[in-house]
């Protein structure tokens, strides 16, 4: 939001930001603290980022880049040739984002930053899939989260839990994967974990069992929702439409 208003502004972009902040050094280079390196970067979008402005940003602590990066992948889209290029280099080093502790706006928005990672065009442009899952399975244990290791059965219907958060309609969870979900009662017992608020009246219709996730309920207790005699066999992590 905040590069978008400057550069829908008469500034046409952030650029006259960095003359502006820093110590200016006789060669003409600026001087950034840590800080401000931050800070700045909010305002820069990845087309309009400087590549002297991006050493800074790599060299940031991880609870200040994750949110960077987070808002800069939300974004699917970039429009000029320096945008892809900085958006290759954050794939090239989102391993740095793995040991932050995010708040709980940026964990909703890394959602997002999972989903929009398709879009790049790089080899490895799902390797911050990794490094945000990696993110989510140390939170999971610090709020005490386990797998629980089961020995795997052969059932007729082994039960498949669809992680929707959205099941909305106008949402790609449910205009584009609605009829497929519901194919898939078939051959498994589906349970769809969706948002309070975000489900359509049909919902239950697609579905063998709905459980809904109640803002601002723990993780454990949501785990505890799930039918505890249910066992599990595969799990679909659907992110708002990808897998």
């Amino acid at each position: 939001m905040l590069e978008a208003i400057f550069e829908l502004s008469g500034y046409e972009g952030p650029f006259h930001l960095l003359r502006y902040n820093g110590q200016r050094n006789a060669d003409g280079s600026v001087m950034l603290r840590a800080n401000q390196v931050f800070v700045l970067s909010l305002f820069y979008s990845l087309d309009a980022l400087p590549p002297e402005l991006m050493q800074g940003v790599l060299k940031l602590p991880p609870d200040q880049l994750l949110p960077l990066m987070v808002g800069w992948f939300t974004a699917p889209f970039v429009h000029h040739a320096r945008g892809e290029e900085n958006r290759s280099i954050l794939i090239e080093h989102c391993s740095r984002i793995e040991t932050a502790n995010p708040t709980q706006g940026i964990v909703q928005a890394m959602t997002s930053a999972w989903m929009h990672c398709s879009y790049a065009d790089h080899p490895r442009k799902h390797d911050i899939k990794r490094s945000l899952n990696e993110v989510w399975r140390r939170l999971n244990k610090m709020g005490g989260l386990k797998s629980r290791v089961t020995e795997r059965r052969l059932t007729d219907k082994p039960t498949l839990l669809i992680c929707a958060e959205r099941m909305n309609a106008g949402h790609a969870m449910h205009r584009s994967y609605a009829a497929g979900l519901r194919q898939l009662r078939a051959k498994f017992r589906t349970i769809c974990m969706a948002t309070t608020g975000f489900i359509t009246p049909d919902t239950h219709e697609l579905f063998d069992e709905v459980s809904i996730l109640e803002s601002g309920i723990p993780l454990k207790r949501a785990s505890c929702a799930l039918n505890p005699t249910s066992s599990i066999t595969r799990a679909s992590a659907c992110r708002n439409g990808r897998r």
